[in-house]
């Protein structure tokens, strides 16, 4: 997922994305993007910033939303 590889959620080691040291579990959020995400163009203007997504544990995200500058998204998160 691009978000997901946009994040401060991996690292980069050897050119491949290792999962940060700064992520207190082992596992990669659920991440569930609406139809307003899927074309990389609408993607990248819903997102002034990527969001900090080291404390995520799921995104849920339906219609019409757009994330501002320094963001950081914790727990479970839905927006619709």
């Amino acid at each position: 997922d691009l978000l997901l590889l946009k994040s401060d959620l991996f690292a980069l080691e050897d050119g491949r994305p290792v999962l940060s040291k700064d992520r207190l579990f082992n596992t990669i959020p659920v991440i569930k993007l609406g139809n307003s995400f899927q074309k990389i163009h609408d993607f990248q203007a819903r997102f002034k910033n990527i969001p900090s997504l080291i404390d995520l544990d799921r995104l849920t995200v339906s219609g019409d939303v757009y994330f501002g500058r320094n963001i950081s998204l914790r727990g479970i998160v839905t927006s619709e």
